[in-house]
């Protein structure tokens, strides 16, 4: 091994270019181009494919030769050295779900922050958590420490199957019920500041355009596009003073908002862009439309445009997705980043040694607030 560090050393002075340097990789470490492609590449993922023996052998040989380790080495090398001891989290979620923006944000957020954050995140999908088996399968082969579910309620199955192994679980967006072990937490949107925030901003939209101020009681046609409510029903005892559906919170708290006004109410089935097109096609004419979907809200825009009518003010949606930012368009913000910061701060307190340790179940509440622009 001497001798060989040695020869290695000796081949720094012919090694200034980056050619030579890749081809002293493939020589010494016994590898193929490819491999060092990948080694070398600034992508942590590309580094973290090869085998760990592959690393570290080419980790070796880069300082023998003088050079720095690259990006996915130094950040990912003192990790993958403790990859057994980190907690292993899989996120359970619904992936095919239509044009929900703010469901596959928060998805990449998850993705992005876990790994900054020292967690192993997998992503699996599942159309809901009322299957216990196809929950242990999941738990089993990827030998999963925690457990975080994405807009899925369980059941008392699912929660009893993961309470025989000890496994946490974090809810996002779950309904709103008291949850026994092994649930730590639900974080969930509050919609207190939604209603003042609306009626703050109809007062204020004609004021500057220089017209006289609009209120929730003018005569004014307005639009409510929403999905149904959903039924009462729950599995688990109610919390005191909330309801149990999200949904249904957000939807009042628009419509009490809007009382005054009368608005008229679309139920849509889901919230895709198509849908934008009937509202249109019923209510060309409307002062406001209040889309609880940015798809719904931009369609309507486009609608609009194309029939050389002004949208400027006329439109509000919902999720603050980056299609309703780039559009100019009013929204509310479910603020992804600050829903995973809590999922971040719940996980920390349960891993390592602490991971076993039966927890409260508590809620986290992220205030949703309007996103005010004018195109």
């Amino acid at each position: 091994m001497r001798r060989y560090l040695q020869r290695l050393r000796e081949e720094r002075p012919r090694l200034s270019e980056d050619g030579r340097f890749r081809a002293a990789l493939v020589r010494f470490g016994g590898v193929t181009e490819a491999t060092v492609r990948n080694y070398l590449h600034e992508s942590d993922e590309r580094y973290l494919k090869l085998g760990q023996q592959t690393r570290v052998r080419l980790d070796v040989i880069t300082r023998a030769l003088g050079f720095p380790l690259p990006r996915g080495s130094r950040e990912g090398a003192a990790q993958l050295v403790r990859q057994h001891h980190r907690t292993r989290v899989g996120l359970l979620t619904e992936l095919d779900v239509p044009s929900e923006s703010f469901h596959y944000a928060m998805i990449k957020t998850l993705v992005r922050e876990a790994a900054e954050h020292g967690f192993l995140l997998s992503v699996h999908e599942v159309p809901d958590l009322r299957s216990s088996a196809r929950v242990r399968r999941i738990v089993r082969h990827f030998r999963l420490d925690a457990v975080v579910s994405l807009r899925l309620t369980p059941s008392p199955d699912v929660l009893e199957s993961l309470a025989r192994r000890s496994l946490p679980l974090v809810l996002i967006h779950a309904d709103r019920q008291a949850y026994p072990e092994p649930v730590i937490a639900n974080i969930v949107p509050t919609f207190g500041d939604v209603g003042p925030e609306l009626v703050r901003w109809m007062a204020g939209r004609r004021l500057e355009s220089g017209g006289e101020p609009a209120s929730a009681a003018s005569h004014e046609q307005v639009v409510v596009i929403t999905m149904p409510e959903e039924g009462a029903g729950g599995d688990f005892e109610e919390l005191p003073g909330v309801g149990r559906s999200i949904r249904n919170d957000r939807r009042r708290a628009i419509l009490d908002a809007l009382a005054d006004a009368r608005p008229i109410v679309v139920e849509v089935p889901d919230y895709g862009f198509r849908h934008a097109l009937r509202v249109y096609q019923q209510f060309p004419s409307a002062a406001l439309y209040v889309a609880l979907s940015d798809q719904i809200a931009v369609g309507l825009k486009l609608l609009l445009v194309a029939a050389g009518r002004s949208w400027h003010d006329r439109i509000v949606g919902y999720d603050d997705s980056p299609l309703a930012r780039r559009e100019g368009i009013p929204s509310f913000s479910q603020e992804s980043d600050r829903t995973w910061r809590e999922v971040v701060d719940v996980l920390s307190r349960v891993t390592g040694a602490e991971l076993r340790e039966p927890r409260a179940f508590r809620e986290f509440p992220t205030p949703v607030h309007l996103e005010a622009r004018s195109g």
